[in-house]
């Protein structure tokens, strides 16, 4: 790795200075697909998965929430 440069990296610059292109997320799901097209399956399962973990992250300060606004106050701890 010569001359600060990273392998592979676009058009012999540096990773670092690669200028990401503007455009919206399923132009970028687009390519990424495009590019690995042995692995889409591979790559379908991972998006499925962060939007499960993403749902999750949503969903327990709500659960949070109601145990705190409506479970406690009323002294309800059988559910």
């Amino acid at each position: 790795m010569s001359g600060g440069h990273f392998p592979f990296s676009h058009k012999g610059r540096s990773a670092i200075h690669a200028i990401p292109s503007k455009g919206s997320i399923w132009l970028m799901l687009k390519q990424m697909f495009n590019r690995v097209p042995s692995k889409w399956q591979f790559c379908s399962l991972v998006l499925c998965i962060m939007l499960f973990i993403s749902s999750l992250e949503f969903s327990i300060p709500q659960l949070t929430q109601f145990t705190i606004d409506k479970i406690i106050p009323k002294k309800d701890m059988t559910r």
